[in-house]
């Protein structure tokens, strides 16, 4: 086989990107060949493109790892029955085998690969990555959306996917988003679904609108106020929510000082 891969490089700070393509001769035992359906921008690809933070491959660099596609060929050692499913790729890919992946700390692992970070991503025509842990895409998803649109589960999604399952959250607790962007918004979805009751944080007003609507019961707009009012302000919510005073589980998913300084307060 080989496969002209056809996508869009980052070459430099503030640079536009620019066509770019590789040739895959054939895919390295345990990987895949993922034909690319839709890949998610993220504010990571944003940070690496024009905020000078770096990647771990030089450019020139295929960003990008919100993805999912379909599986076009596969290495040694993986399922053949692999080969035509559509899947997501998961935004960083554990090794499975070294001390932290086995202890069970998967997101801490020390050989993690990344699309758009330790190789080329997924802003192309196709991406080879480790195939150990694509998710297959049940066909009851599909018939309800397109493989594209569901590329950013696999980040904006599975991030606050897993912080609500380790907080534990449950029915009757208040859990607290600050930061209701494109992954806060999906937490307070994810917070609802599990039983608790949603205070949104946030200095834009369409954001809280959003939050809303996703199912937070009460919105803020915190510019402004200082910290002590806004522990009251919270504490009110919980009281019209009929949520617990005490224990809040409070997500902080707008990734500045200002809402970390928040969510210690």
């Amino acid at each position: 086989m080989s496969v002209e891969v056809k996508g869009y490089a980052w070459k430099e700070k503030d640079a536009p990107f620019e066509r770019f393509s590789y040739t895959v001769d054939s895919v390295p035992p345990g990987e895949a060949l993922v034909k690319v359906a839709g890949c998610g921008v993220c504010h990571t690809d944003i940070s690496f493109a024009f905020m000078g933070v770096p990647t771990r491959q030089k450019p020139p660099l295929i960003l990008g790892h919100e993805i999912s596609g379909t599986v076009e060929e596969v290495g040694e050692g993986v399922d053949d029955g692999l080969k035509g499913k559509a899947v997501l790729v998961p935004a960083v890919l554990p090794c499975g085998e070294c001390e932290m992946c086995k202890a069970g700390y998967r997101r801490t692992c020390t050989r993690q690969v990344m699309p758009g970070n330790d190789r080329h991503g997924g802003f192309a025509s196709h991406v080879l990555v480790p195939a150990r842990y694509l998710c297959p895409v049940p066909k009851s998803v599909l018939d309800k959306y397109d493989l594209w649109q569901l590329s950013i589960v696999s980040d904006a999604v599975t991030t606050p996917f897993q912080s609500v399952k380790l907080a534990g959250v449950q029915e009757g607790d208040l859990a607290v988003c600050i930061g209701v962007g494109g992954i806060g918004i999906h937490g307070v979805q994810l917070a609802r679904a599990a039983g608790a009751r949603v205070v949104a944080l946030d200095i834009d007003d369409k954001k809280l609108e959003a939050a809303k609507e996703a199912g937070a019961g009460v919105t803020i707009n915190v510019r402004g106020i200082d910290p002590k009012d806004l522990k009251k302000q919270v504490k009110q919510a919980a009281k019209e929510l009929s949520a617990r005073t005490f224990g809040w589980k409070i997500f902080e998913t707008s990734g500045t000082a200002a809402g970390q300084q928040t969510a210690f307060s």
